[in-house]
């Protein structure tokens, strides 16, 4: 049976992500209203650095909102992304009390090397995102197979896949996110488990295997737990 793959992995986590911001997103402003248009290649040839190059253009993207509004107009401002580039970056891109902002991401692609937010989106109305993909690495979060768990159904021993870490410094930060238990047959969560399994902390045993300390009672986990069994 086949694992879930990191592709799909980061679509899901990207989804939960980036659901707390879904109330500050609307359309993109009125049709037809002239646009104030920024190309990223006039801020990255400036600075290698792309978190700089970035800072820049949202700044520009600010200033001009901010005309904008002077003048007593709706913004319309299109931020260009060069086509199929690659951005690395460890800041996250803040668009902040901000309207009428369209990305276009023309197939590029951020790469977060900080293991922390990417967009960071708040205060905005009539922003939109489009053909743009986000990619951590390394990743901010791991993915395995169930081995075994205690009798108490507390401790869960996973044996992670090829190609996610399980390195300490990301297993440190794991210590009140949430464990999430899918189902090999259909690639989706598991049918029947509990969404949300909270972990206290998770140690490194070994190379490739990691132990789960749960937050939860037995008699919360222990139906989640015997179809974890089913799939090991």
């Amino acid at each position: 049976m086949k694992t879930v793959s990191r592709r799909r992995a980061i679509a899901m986590a990207s989804s939960l992500a980036a659901a707390p911001l879904l109330n500050s997103i609307g359309s993109l402003a009125q049709p037809g209203a002239p646009a104030t248009v920024f190309d990223m290649a006039s801020f990255t040839a400036a600075s290698p650095d792309h978190d700089a190059a970035f800072a820049k253009a949202v700044a520009a993207i600010s200033e001009a909102a901010a005309e904008a509004k002077k003048a007593g107009k709706q913004a319309h401002i299109v931020l260009n992304l060069d086509k199929n580039a690659i951005y690395r970056i460890k800041r996250p891109i803040v668009l902040k009390q901000l309207s009428g902002i369209d990305v276009h991401g023309n197939a590029a692609q951020l790469i977060n090397t900080a293991r922390a937010s990417t967009l960071q989106i708040s205060d905005a109305c009539h922003v939109t995102i489009r053909d743009l993909t986000i990619d951590y690495d390394p990743l901010p979060f791991t993915q395995g197979t169930i081995a075994s768990f205690d009798g108490a159904a507390r401790e869960i021993i996973v044996k992670v896949d090829p190609g996610y870490p399980d390195d300490p410094a990301l297993l440190a930060t794991i210590t009140d996110g949430f464990f999430k238990v899918m189902d090999r047959r259909t690639r989706a969560l598991k049918s029947g488990a509990r969404d949300f399994l909270n972990p206290s902390r998770v140690d490194r045993l070994k190379d490739g295997v990691i132990k789960v300390h749960l937050q939860w009672r037995r008699t919360i986990v222990f139906r989640a737990s015997c179809q974890l069994r089913s799939e090991t």
